[in-house]
């Protein structure tokens, strides 16, 4: 079993993210949840990038650092869409990282400041086609980053952006299925 820190996206700590990290604790997993967004959440993605863009980045990654302050430095990182960026960034950074998961974000490590992926690490991405959120080009170009052995893609054609959460509109149940699955037996090698 491994811990492992999920950062949230820019909805803020929905009941689908500690959902999520309940399944992982279920399977024995160490699940921390940071809270960016000190409380608040939100069911429309304009207003949730409002909310990141009033807290500024800068802001984000210190909360961000603040919450694996006192974990273990063998983490894996979980970030979905704008949790991506945090999770890219201290698991880039931090030594011990056990691996990144990608949510329907694409950052590459030039992207964060980083002079090439971490040696090592290894990074499932999830991704679907046609998402405005996660340009297709973008994700290209963190595959093309990072060394073929290292990358586990997973692909959700004709899904909505965070399709994972039940409560909106975009919520598709067999892909958020395939996607946990995924997530689970990945940490299951870790």
């Amino acid at each position: 079993m491994v811990d492992v820190v999920v950062f949230h996206s820019a909805l803020g700590r929905r009941p689908a993210i500690e959902a999520f990290a309940q399944v992982l604790r279920e399977d024995g997993h160490t699940v921390a949840v940071p809270d960016l967004y000190a409380g608040a959440t939100f069911t429309d993605v304009h207003e949730g990038v409002a909310e990141r863009d009033r807290i500024e980045f800068t802001t984000l990654l210190a909360r961000a650092e603040a919450g694996v302050l006192n974990l273990a430095p063998e983490l894996v990182y979980v970030g979905f869409s704008m949790g991506a960026a945090p999770a890219m960034l201290l698991g880039g950074n931090r030594p011990g990282t056990r691996g990144i998961v990608s949510v329907q974000a694409a950052i590459t490590p030039i992207d964060l400041g980083l002079s090439r992926w971490p040696a090592g690490v290894p990074l499932q991405l999830h991704h679907a086609p046609g998402d405005p959120w996660q340009p297709d080009d973008e994700v290209a170009a963190l595959r093309d980053a990072v060394p073929d052995e290292l990358v586990e893609y997973h692909e959700y054609p004709g899904t909505g952006h965070l399709f994972m959460d039940p409560d909106l509109d975009v919520h598709d149940a067999p892909a958020t299925e395939r996607f946990t699955a995924a997530v689970r037996a990945w940490l299951a090698e870790r």
